[in-house]
Parts: structure tokens; sequence; C-alpha cells
């Protein structure tokens, strides 16, 4: 079967929701691959299996910490965007505030390690076919290469170009 979304379905010490979870996409119309990511402890594989179902699941023995956004939100500051990524089993994540201080510090405080603080650029876009596109083509066509590029709410697209002022100006 040809999948045309993925899902990751994030559980701390094998939860006793998790089978609901899973079941509940496996019940979507739209096919989807599901991955279940544990930590903490537990047996989610042996658990879905008495469920029986069968599906991929990564286990990390050590707790993984489940709660920047939780931490932001305790904190008062709102996520305006964010994308996110595992990279060589790590959480990674660029989060779009208004207030970084006050994020750099609750993150801080609550064991995370920040990296960088890139600058990026933050425009409106339309929300149309081919708009992204003709954003992107100005970029490149200026000769500068972008380090990623996500959607934030109102409709915005943050761009981490590897030069700022070049990016501007294209634009």
């Amino acid at each position: 079967m040809a999948h045309e979304l993925a899902c990751v379905v994030l559980s701390l010490c094998n939860e006793p929701g998790l089978v609901a979870a899973v079941r509940s996409l496996l019940a979507q119309d739209t096919p989807a691959e599901i991955v279940v990511v544990n930590s903490g402890g537990g047996d989610p594989g042996a658990t879905l299996r008495e469920a029986g179902i069968s599906i991929e699941v990564t286990t990390r023995h050590e707790r993984l910490n489940p709660g920047a956004a939780e931490t932001l939100g305790k904190a008062g500051v709102n996520i305006e965007g964010i994308f996110g990524l595992a990279v060589e089993g790590k959480g990674l994540a660029h989060v779009l505030v208004e207030d970084g201080a006050t994020a750099r510090r609750a993150l801080q405080d609550a064991g995370y390690e920040i990296r960088e603080e890139p600058e990026v650029l933050v425009i409106d876009i339309e929300d149309r076919p081919g708009a992204l596109g003709e954003v992107t083509k100005r970029i490149a066509d200026a000769g500068v290469n972008l380090h990623f590029l996500y959607l934030a709410t109102r409709t915005r697209l943050v761009l981490g170009p590897e030069d700022l002022e070049k990016a501007k100006a294209a634009l």
C-alpha cells in the first residue's frame, strides 16, 4: 500500500493511550506510515502486538523531554512558528517567537540546549499554488542558499537564508 502521510506517535513509558492513538490513525481514510517513538521504558511493541497491531517502534531507554512547547507556554511565550525534526536520535527545532530572550531563558532553565539562534526572514505569502515557488526562485536567482524554510501562523513564510541581506534585497 502506498502511503500518502507519515505520522510519528510519541510515547512516554508505554503510555496507556498508545493503542487508541495508533488505532485512530489506522482508521483514517488516508493511508499513513506510522512509527511509534517510545522513551522512558516499557515495551510498546509488545503492547501493540497484543492489540493486533504491527507497526515500527523505536525505543529510547532514556526519557526524552517532550515538553518544549509546554515550557514556552508556561513562560508566557507564544509560538508563532515551529519546525522540528530528529537528527541522529536527537530533536532539532527552530522556534519562531516574538520574545527570544524569555524563550531562551525558559528553555535553558528546563535543560534544553540552544545551539544557535539564526536570523531569519519572515514574509507574508499568499495561500495559492505557485506562491512559494515564486519566492524561492527569486532567492535562488539572487544566488542565496536556504538552510531551512517553513510556514508560520497567519500564512507567513520563515526563511533561514545563508545571506540575510541578499535574501531581503531579492524580495
